[in-house]
């Protein structure tokens, strides 16, 4: 039978993480389980909510606590493409409008 807190650790980390030590993913969190990282440091589906809370609070990103999962990876993708949007370089003597 599984309990809720099975079912929760089950639904936040991936079958990678809760296969560590062959017992209930309680016990693969406890022995250091962590989501793998795909090196550069953008929360994917394969983060904790919380962990993608905070990759958005440390970018000052607001959000609801009630949002799931889905639409807080929404908010890193939305992160990501206004970041990729190249700042206008002024030309020196030429006032901005």
């Amino acid at each position: 039978m599984t309990t809720d807190l099975e079912r929760y650790y089950s639904q936040s980390y991936p079958p990678s993480v809760l296969a560590g030590g062959g017992g209930s993913p309680v016990q693969a969190v406890a022995q250091g389980g962590e989501p793998e990282d795909e090196g550069d440091g953008v929360p994917t589906e394969a983060n904790t909510k919380i962990q993608i809370q905070e990759w958005l609070d440390d970018r000052g990103i607001s959000y609801s606590t009630t949002e799931t999962k889905a639409q807080l990876l929404e908010k890193v993708a939305q992160a990501q493409a206004d970041d990729s949007e190249p700042e206008p370089i002024p030309e020196p003597g030429v006032e901005p409008e």
